[in-house]
Formats: C-alpha cells, sequence, structure tokens
C-alpha cells in the first residue's frame, strides 16, 4: 500500500478501517434512499477478494459502474437486487487487445521511473515455476516479472 501511495494513489487499508469509511473519507458520501454511501461512480475490481467485492456491492450507489479485471479462484454471491434497484453496470475482462496492450506500453515508457518500484522480484525464464508460485503466494509482492532477455 505505501508503495501505491507513493505513487499518487489514495489508499483504503480494510484492515483498519470499513471499505466504506476510506473512500467516504477520501471522496465524500451521498444519501441513497436514506443511507449515506460513498460518492464513487466507478469501482474498478483487480483485488479479486470476495469479502471486499461483498462490501462493495453493499455501498455501491446507483448508477455506478462496476469493472472486474481481478481473478477470482471461487465463486462470489452477487445480489442482483442490489444491481436491478440501483441501476449497477458490472462488466468483466478476461483478456486485451494488441491496442490494449500497445497504450499499456506507452504509459509504462512515460513513468517507468516510479512505476520501476513496483516490480518487487524478476526471474530467468528457466524459473518460471518459481515466478509463478512466488505470485500465487503473494507474501511481500507486488509485480513479478519473467525476464526474457
Amino acid at each position: 500500500m505505501a508503495k501505491a501511495a507513493g505513487l499518487g494513489a489514495l489508499t483504503v487499508n480494510t484492515g483498519e478501517t470499513t471499505l466504506e469509511e476510506g473512500l467516504t473519507r477520501h471522496y465524500g458520501s451521498v444519501n441513497v434512499y436514506g443511507v449515506d454511501v460513498p460518492d464513487v461512480d466507478v469501482f474498478i475490481d483487480a483485488a479479486g477478494a470476495p469479502v471486499l467485492f461483498e462490501n462493495m456491492m453493499k455501498i455501491v450507489k446507483p448508477k455506478a459502474r462496476i469493472s472486474i479485471i481481478a481473478v477470482y479462484k471461487s465463486e462470489v454471491p452477487i445480489s442482483l437486487q442490489q444491481i436491478m434497484s440501483k441501476e449497477v453496470q458490472v462488466k468483466g475482462s478476461s483478456g486485451y487487445t494488441h491496442e490494449d496492450f500497445a497504450k499499456v506500453v506507452e504509459h509504462l515508457t512515460s513513468f517507468q521511473e516510479e512505476l520501476s518500484t513496483l516490480v518487487t522480484h524478476v526471474y530467468k525464464l528457466d524459473d518460471i515455476q518459481k515466478a509463478f508460485t512466488t505470485a500465487i503466494e503473494a507474501k511481500g509482492t507486488v509485480k513479478v516479472v519473467i525476464d526474457l532477455t
């Protein structure tokens, strides 16, 4: 989280506060059906944590958009009543186009120095299994890279 904050991201540590309180602190709140919820229009789920997604669905405001780019390892219950009554849009993504990769490379080139701090582990191609194991265990990792040079 310190790395994200160091790059200018607004962060919420859900081990110290609730998602609702953290988002409200950053973005304020809006009253929905008599209940105050964070004034957030777009959620991007890159965590893949079921409890986080469930908490997000409880506090989502009407007409919000949710983009799921995370990989979930298990089924996650989703409230169709929440989606319907609040007219929430949920969109998933599992692949990227050539154009998507070109945009990412362009952005990475522009912010190379700042983003280099996110790479916590580098493995040679011969150690690819170890690289995947390290990434899956997620202990002290931010970004695991395979060096193809």
